[in-house]
């Protein structure tokens, strides 16, 4: 339920995203804070089996701004072993993020284990397949997550790529 934007440019810039959704619902990721000729942005919150327009907003140094085509994105359909979730309760005014983190596991597995992010609707716009039974997750304040299996800490980017382990 994320992607990858790279993009090149002939001169130094900053780039921000703008993704928009089958409803006409737009946000704006970025900018990014570093000016740069080359960049890689995760996209991130997106909706499993869903269709997106994204394109690139690219600022020089001297202020001037030109936008890319837009270029169609799909996301892919959660797995199939994914276990079914119902909202039973919603109250998006009381939570204090755009995303509710949590871990689950299968009680018959030690090697099966799920980190989830939920949006404000109780929809899933983030997972991790984990390698052994989590048990706890919490965002770190760099963008990254920490979750714990044991006496493991383990830390990840929002793509699910591992940066360090603590024992």
């Amino acid at each position: 339920l994320s992607g990858i934007v790279e993009l090149s440019a002939d001169q130094e810039v900053s780039v921000s995203i703008r993704i928009q959704d089958a409803d006409d619902s737009t946000r704006l990721v970025g900018p990014t804070l570093t000016f740069a000729s080359t960049h890689r942005l995760p996209l991130l919150e997106l909706l499993p089996e869903s269709t997106y327009q994204v394109s690139a907003i690219v600022q020089n140094r001297c202020g001037l701004e030109t936008s890319s085509d837009q270029a169609v994105f799909q996301t892919g359909a959660l797995p199939d072993d994914f276990p079914p979730m119902k909202v039973m309760v919603s109250k998006p005014e009381q939570m204090s993020g755009r995303i509710t983190l949590f871990s689950i596991f299968r009680q018959d597995s030690m090697e099966w284990g799920l980190l989830l992010g939920l949006d404000r609707k109780g929809r899933v716009v983030w997972y991790h397949r984990t390698a052994l039974r989590p048990n706890d997750v919490a965002p770190l304040s760099d963008g990254t997550l920490i979750y714990s299996h044991g006496l493991d800490a383990i830390v990840i980017d929002p793509l699910g790529k591992e940066i360090d382990r603590y024992n």
